[in-house]
């Protein structure tokens, strides 16, 4: 198991529409941890969204976290709320966050990917997982996935007209769990792509991701070839999950497939 000396991100909300509330509000957070068997000053730590201003928000004066003790910034404005308030939110469609000790090292940084209303990712051990939101208490257990198999090509677009990006859609067609898209292949004739960010995509869900080469879990790192080709979705075990052949388009129309997550193009 790995054990961590210092103060660390530990569990992230980042999209809170009915989970946790605080105050009249249902923010997103953060919530650190301290490993150790004696409290840790926190007074002049920052944590922060963006690598070029690590001191968006900062720890107040005599602000502290206890051994072994869990710690919760609340990523919003006060509103009259106790507790801390970052004064940033955080994007359901991924970020990173930095935290920063009272002499500018960054000890811990934490990204995220596309995330699922009401759950939470959760440190555990080395591995980031899906769980059910625990603030200020030990990490849950995580939440059963779906297999990647259960995903689906459902609608693209590969001729765009010109100055915008094509799309693929991708479909959870399990009804009950959703699934992780981390290290999930996508292939064309062209080049193949590992999607490295933690996501989730919810159960009957769809998701649309620009294939523009683009950086960010929204974004696919290569283009469909808008002469037609072939794309496969290849799960991370190795294991083929989908081969589509796919035509010339129109300029802009989509294709896909109907009733959605059906065999039928």
């Amino acid at each position: 198991a790995e054990i961590r000396a210092r103060v660390a991100i530990n569990e992230v909300l980042a999209h809170n529409e009915s989970a946790v509330a605080h105050g009249n509000e249902f923010p997103s957070f953060v919530e650190l941890q301290n490993p150790g068997g004696s409290a840790v000053d926190l007074s002049g730590w920052s944590l922060s969204d963006d690598a070029d201003l690590p001191h968006k928000f900062s720890f107040p004066q005599g602000a502290s976290i206890e051994g072994g003790g869990h710690l919760l910034v609340w990523c919003t404005n006060p509103m009259g709320a106790p507790g801390l308030h970052s004064g940033f939110e955080l994007r359901s469609e991924g970020g990173v966050l930095f935290l920063t000790n009272s002499s500018g090292v960054q000890t811990d940084a934490a990204s995220y990917g596309l995330q699922i209303a009401d759950f939470s990712i959760s440190r555990n051990e080395r591995n980031w997982s899906l769980t059910v939101p625990t603030p200020g208490s030990p990490n849950g257990t995580a939440v059963p996935l779906a297999s990647q198999s259960e995903l689906t090509i459902n609608e693209w677009v590969t001729n765009r007209i010109s100055g915008e990006g094509d799309w693929l859609e991708l479909h959870n067609k399990d009804a009950s769990h959703p699934v992780a898209l981390r290290n999930l292949y996508l292939a064309s004739d062209e080049s193949a792509y590992r999607y490295g960010a933690i996501s989730f995509i919810a159960p009957r869900a769809f998701k649309r991701f620009w294939a523009d080469e683009g950086s960010g879990p929204e974004h696919l790192g290569f283009r469909l070839p808008a002469s037609g080709g072939t794309l496969q979705l290849i799960a991370l075990n190795g294991v083929l999950i989908e081969n589509l052949r796919h035509t010339a388009q129109d300029e802009n129309v989509a294709s896909g497939r109907l009733p959605d997550g059906s065999t039928t193009v």
